[in-house]
């Protein structure tokens, strides 16, 4: 794994956080989930929604030699958020590396335990980590259930 640095997230990284996300949900999320629900992810981290998310949020970036953003992660309250990694990085340690960080910021604040909500797409790698499954939610998307 090659990258210049891992760093806290300021509100000049948005656009290319924004952009992370939204690519890896119309990348990959597809693979697992039916049109309706690839719509849902996508209204689920809308423009709002990141902005308000990442005020509230501790928040880290990784960043390749570039200083192009490549990775995010967030954690409030012992619940790990919004962890994308671009397509191009994944299975690299790059994910990995967020996750570490996360972990040691809800370890600093007091946390043994974190939880985080994992996509289709997404368990093999918190399995990997160390996750545990726990619980399964059904979330209606409008045109059916997620």
């Amino acid at each position: 794994m090659s990258y210049s640095l891992l760093r806290n997230y300021n509100d000049l990284d948005f656009d290319q956080v924004y952009n992370i996300v939204h690519d890896t949900i119309e990348l990959i999320y597809p693979q697992y989930y039916p049109s309706d629900a690839v719509a849902f992810f996508h209204a689920h981290h809308s423009l709002k929604n990141m902005q308000e998310d990442l005020k509230e949020c501790r928040t880290c970036v990784i960043v390749n030699q570039e200083e192009k953003i490549i990775g995010v992660g967030s954690i409030k309250d012992g619940e790990i958020k919004r962890v994308f990694v671009t397509q191009e990085y994944q299975n690299k340690g790059h994910g990995a590396a967020i996750m570490r960080e996360l972990e040691s910021i809800a370890m600093s604040q007091g946390y043994s335990t974190v939880v985080l909500d994992a996509s289709l797409g997404a368990f093999k790698f918190y399995k990997n980590l160390g996750y545990q499954w726990i619980d399964a939610s059904i979330i209606q998307t409008g045109n059916g259930f997620l």
